[in-house]
């Protein structure tokens, strides 16, 4: 990678350090936790650079920072801090905790499809590009996921 290159990087992550650190919130619930999964993944992109073309940064360093957040879940699963005051900026809406429990019982790998395209507000070509998966593929998942959630959250209506 040129030094060109490694300067739109540097530019590239200073310029999104806010989605990052939205991304990895909304995994580990944990503004400290956030903090160190986004400085990891920074570091690991940094250190990782000369195998990336400009063109890619985005999606490359999705999966760099997803598979950190997975990685930092999966080594931290007994000590977990979580800040529900965070997460609702102290309001007490029930439905939006009710909703953040429920996407927090997904499997990791749905929960990122979550994230990235409604948090994230991601196309699904890029969800899919992120996360190595085929578009139809997270076409189907995302509709299955979202009719689970529906019947998660109120589960006396019938969505069939």
């Amino acid at each position: 990678m040129s030094r060109q290159t490694y300067k739109l990087l540097v530019e590239y992550i200073q310029n999104n350090q806010e989605r990052f650190y939205r991304v990895a919130f909304s995994y580990c619930k944990s503004r400290e936790d956030a903090l160190d999964i986004v400085q990891d993944s920074i570091y690991k992109a940094l250190k990782s650079h000369k195998s990336i073309q400009t063109q890619y940064f985005e999606s490359w360093f999705y999966r760099i920072l997803i598979n950190t957040s997975i990685s930092h879940l999966r080594k931290h699963k007994d000590n977990l801090s979580y800040d529900p005051e965070a997460i609702t900026g102290g309001a007490e809406d029930k439905e939006y905790i009710d909703l953040y429990d429920a996407i927090d019982c997904l499997s990791l790998e749905d929960r990122s499809l979550i994230i990235l395209r409604y948090f994230e507000d991601k196309k699904i070509k890029d969800v899919a590009e992120i996360l190595n998966m085929n578009v139809n593929t997270v076409k189907t998942r995302l509709y299955r996921i979202l009719k689970d959630l529906k019947i998660q959250l109120d589960p006396e209506v019938s969505y069939e």
